[in-house]
């Protein structure tokens, strides 16, 4: 029971009353508001001015600018002629039962699939005869280049590009090259060590190919290197990457020491090496440019791990500023065509810059500041060659990235079980990336090689 209720007669009755007095008061107070409204909305009506609360209009521009074109357009393009065409269209009025004919196009749209056919199965039967004069026995040749077969092979030249295409190119396991051809085929199945056995066959047409490669990275004038860790049976190795513009070449090896490189390239090299700050590449016998970009990330780190060693900030500040200097110089018009003793010129004035950059930072108390400082002391004859050759890229950016491929491969499948697994991974990954770097398709490529036909026209420099 409410406490209200529990109150004496008299005292509800008049607190009912000063109630409805609130009530009246209320009605009063909201008459004379309205009225009050009516009376400025009449004289804002007669000035012609805007009440407060609308939104003020923009003024329309005398004249409607032109619109600006674009340099190309962004409309979805067709990808090819349609293979039917099917027309939609009402035969009758909806509103009168008027039979419709003719009419005019209104809109159109595209459907793409990709239909499931059953793979083509073609069997090549040869018949031996008899001469019935000489009684001699003849059996028509194999005609692998008519029939498209490669070998012993059951499956053709594209099929198996195909399967390499997907395995090294798009990262597929061959669990799901199995069942990505058994879905767009409706049913064929290869079993797991047909796979691998036909990556083996077309590494093993493509070495050739392959050694080829490898003569030009040793003929190259410049050539960019890197490495990265890649597992064989369990055991620790490294994939070695060797490029070129126009080139990329792929080699394993159980160690990192500077022996590869140095076999790699053989000793007759005389070109100009651009590799990161890794000693391996210290006994290399010819010019080496190390890397900036990695430079500049450990003066990165240094800033972010000591924010308040202003001095060291200021000092990599200096460091950067001095290399975008010589980028600078180089992309200049008409450099590259200045004599090579004004260009050496040049390189030699850098690095005595960047040598009274960094000595007396050697013993600094921030020990990466000390360490980076060291590293350019030591190396300073290969931080500027770019300035005096201004074809050597002043990075490693190039070789980073060709890296990347092999990086993915091993974080999907782990490494290879094998010597032969491996070996047929950098075939592949060589022959398979240069295709890229040039422009080429890689199955149409690679299903050519398989058939007898040079993988590279021209040949391989």
């Amino acid at each position: 029971m409410c406490p209200e209720a529990e109150l004496p007669r008299d005292e509800l009755i008049s607190i009912l009353q000063e109630f409805r007095q609130v009530v009246r008061d209320l009605q009063t107070e909201v008459a004379t508001l309205r009225e009050e409204n009516a009376r400025l909305r009449e004289e804002l009506a007669k000035k012609g001015d805007p009440p407060p609360w609308a939104k003020p209009k923009t003024p329309k521009p005398a004249t409607k600018p032109d619109r600006k074109r674009r340099g190309h357009g962004y409309g979805r393009a067709c990808v090819a002629a349609p293979d039917h065409v099917v027309e939609h269209a009402v035969d009758v009025c909806p509103d009168c039962g008027q039979a419709l004919t003719g009419g005019w196009i209104y809109s159109s749209h595209e459907v793409i699939d990709l239909p499931v056919q059953p793979a083509t199965v073609t069997r090549h039967v040869r018949l031996m005869r008899q001469c019935g004069v000489c009684g001699r026995r003849v059996v028509p040749a194999r005609a692998d280049l008519e029939d498209g077969a490669v070998g012993q092979h059951r499956f053709s030249a594209r099929v198996m590009s195909l399967i390499a295409y997907w395995h090294h190119c798009c990262r597929l396991p061959l669990h799901l090259i199995q069942q990505t051809l058994r879905t767009l085929t409706g049913g064929l199945h290869i079993a797991l060590g047909e796979l691998r056995k036909l990556l083996d066959a077309v590494a093993d047409r493509g070495q050739a190919t392959y050694d080829a490669l490898k003569q030009a990275i040793r003929g190259s004038p410049v050539v960019q290197a890197d490495e990265t860790s890649w597992r064989e049976d369990g055991q620790h190795g490294y994939v070695w990457a060797f490029l070129t513009p126009t080139v990329r070449y792929f080699e394993r090896h159980g160690t990192r020491s500077g022996q590869v490189p140095q076999a790699v390239l053989g000793e007759d090299f005389t070109g100009i090496v651009t590799c990161d700050g890794y000693k391996g590449y210290d006994p290399l016998p010819c010019e080496k440019q190390r890397c900036w970009v990695h430079l500049l990330r450990h003066g990165h780190r240094l800033r972010a791990k000591y924010p308040e060693a202003t001095e060291a900030h200021a000092w990599v500040d200096g460091l950067k500023a001095l290399y975008q200097h010589a980028v600078a110089l180089v992309a200049t018009p008409g450099y590259a065509a200045l004599p090579e003793a004004a260009r050496l010129a040049h390189r030699l004035a850098y690095q005595q810059r960047v040598q009274a950059h960094a000595v007396p930072h050697r013993q600094a108390t921030v020990k990466e500041w000390g360490n980076l400082a060291t590293f350019l002391t030591d190396y300073v004859n290969e931080l500027f060659v770019f300035v005096q050759h201004p074809t050597v890229p002043s990075d490693n950016n190039g070789a980073e990235r060709a890296v990347r491929g092999p990086v993915t491969a091993r974080k999907i499948c782990g490494g290879t079980r094998s010597a032969q697994g491996s070996q047929t991974k950098m075939v592949l990954f060589s022959l398979l990336e240069t295709c890229v770097v040039r422009g080429l398709e890689p199955v149409t490529a690679l299903a050519g090689m398989l058939r007898g036909q040079p993988l590279f026209t021209p040949a391989i420099p």
